[in-house]
């Protein structure tokens, strides 16, 4: 699960990966993968599962289990 603290979700303040601008569903078309970034160590990047077209969404599971418990968007969208 990435969690962005708010101050670094501008893309002026945070931009070695966009891996936090993946939107989740269940059937998704790109996934989660670790790497070493020179500058800010290890983050998560977005490996494409298929080709995809021009525009369309980039979506990921973000893997709520509810180990760590669920943001509050998520929560309210599941009810």
């Amino acid at each position: 699960v990435i969690d962005v603290p708010i101050a670094l979700i501008p893309l002026a303040k945070y931009c070695a990966s966009l891996g936090h601008k993946a939107n989740h569903t269940t059937n998704p078309n790109a996934e989660y993968q670790a790497v070493f970034h020179p500058r800010f160590g290890g983050i998560k990047c977005v490996r494409m599962l298929r080709d995809c077209s021009e525009g369309e969404e980039i979506t990921v599971d973000y893997g709520y289990d509810g180990t760590h418990g669920y943001p509050p968007w998520w929560r309210e969208r599941q009810s």
